[in-house]
């Protein structure tokens, strides 16, 4: 049986290719996964492991970051360097900071 990944033949859109400027979510959750990564937390083996195990109704609806992001926030909680209490904690303080004021 195919995994959710495996949609050659599938009928879909085309891809776009051409470059586009990244939005500030984007930057950093690329600049998360970058540092986690090069400071030996992970390698790029198990991110594309953890992207792997998404459902198959995640890999049709997530945008690629989000998909990065659902990977992060996995792989931290599972290698013990945040537990959900600490992220929750974080979402919210950045929430507040980003918030229009």
């Amino acid at each position: 049986m195919p995994g959710p990944r495996d949609l050659g033949g599938a009928n879909f859109c085309s891809i776009g290719r051409a470059d586009h400027e990244r939005r500030d979510h984007e930057k950093r959750i690329e600049a998360m996964q970058c540092t986690l990564r090069d400071r030996g937390y992970w390698c790029v083996n198990e991110m594309r492991r953890t992207i792997v195990a998404l459902l198959q109704q995640e890999h049709l609806t997530f945008t690629c970051y989000q998909k990065r992001l659902s990977a992060l926030h996995f792989l931290v909680k599972v290698k013990g360097l945040l537990d959900q209490e600490d992220i929750a904690q974080r979402i919210s303080r950045l929430r507040t900071e980003i918030s229009p004021r």
